[in-house]
């Protein structure tokens, strides 16, 4: 816990100290997210407060790409494991908002809740998601796991988003995550009756003005009920051209298209008392975006500790390169004998 006479907490009091974050990219970038959290946490005790976020994929997640490969059983106990000896909580993100009644009883992913529930040593642990018929069937079997309302859930509201939408959803949720778009309008900020239990995500990458985020959401969806249905392909690929989110044009990257939240905007909801700050990881391609995200979002643009914030960095990446006691290989994670 950080106390006051810590010699380290001017890297986040002059900017947001009671901010808590949810990082993106567990079940997914494990190696990168555990070297993360731990090198923060022996580095720099008790200067920020880190959980984990992320999902294995299942019949209740969406994936913005290309499909993800099934995780071993045990691969994932023994991430959790990992994170539990860090110190850090995990939210299980259920992304998908559309989620069939069969799908309710889906045997994988009821056994990635109750998995994740029984290893919940340090009490920490919740659940994110974008439907609240799912939510239903989680509170029905484990009332007492805090259940939060994923971004996705206000992404695929089919109404105008308003703070009496909001305030809705926190008297059915423990927390709820805010449109990213909503994140800078400082009117329906001003009207949020418990600020403290909404979650600002700050690097979502679609447009501000997308003219088919729900749309797309729901197609992703029926990707993951059909994700062979060359129907279904075709149709992403026409919501992508038609947002134009892929593209890339030198006489408009100096615009603030995206959902990316600027520092003043992140400053802006901190003093309006929104201290939860989520960092996603779902539409990054790769680890080095996901690792930048992290630095960049937990501490931000402080150019009188730059160098500071730059050792930091640096001597977090050099982690990458020390000897390892396992030789690397393809085959770590191939096991013979079957499925769990």
């Amino acid at each position: 816990m950080a106390t006051p006479d810590n010699p380290l907490l001017f890297l986040s009091k002059n900017r947001m100290p009671r901010a808590r974050w949810h990082l993106g990219g567990a079940f997914r970038f494990d190696r990168s997210l555990l070297m993360y959290l731990g090198y923060t946490k022996t580095s720099l005790p008790g200067v920020f407060q880190l959980d984990a976020a992320g999902a294995p994929p299942c019949a209740w997640t969406i994936n913005w790409y290309r499909p993800r490969p099934l995780m071993n059983f045990r691969t994932f106990t023994q991430s959790l494991e990992q994170y539990a000896r860090l110190g850090s909580g995990v939210t299980l993100e259920f992304d998908s908002p559309v989620i069939r009644d069969d799908s309710l009883e889906d045997g994988a992913a009821n056994r990635l809740l109750q998995e994740h529930y029984r290893r919940d040593r340090i009490r920490r642990n919740s659940v994110s998601v974008a439907n609240d018929k799912l939510a239903a069937h989680i509170r029905r079997i484990f009332p007492k796991l805090p259940l939060y309302a994923h971004l996705n859930r206000a992404a695929a509201e089919p109404g105008k988003r308003t703070a009496a939408f909001y305030n809705a959803l926190a008297e059915q949720y423990d927390m709820v995550s805010l449109h990213p778009v909503d994140c800078a309008k400082p009117q329906l900020l001003d009207q949020l009756k418990e600020p403290g239990r909404f979650i600002a995500t700050i690097n979502d990458t679609c447009l501000r003005h997308c003219p088919c985020r729900r749309d797309h959401l729901m197609l992703l969806s029926r990707i993951r009920q059909r994700p062979y249905s060359l129907e279904l392909l075709a149709a992403r690929n026409r919501y992508v051209k038609m947002a134009g989110c892929e593209d890339i044009y030198s006489q408009v990257l100096h615009q603030q298209q995206s959902c990316i939240l600027s520092e003043n905007e992140m400053k802006n909801l901190y003093d309006r008392g929104v201290i939860h700050f989520r960092i996603q990881d779902a539409t990054l391609r790769n680890e080095m975006s996901v690792l930048w995200s992290y630095i960049r979002g937990i501490f931000g643009n402080q150019p009188d500790i730059d160098n500071r914030i730059a050792c930091f960095a640096s001597s977090f990446m050099a982690e990458f390169g020390r000897p390892r006691q396992q030789l690397p290989s393809g085959l770590r994670q191939f096991e013979f004998g079957g499925y769990d």
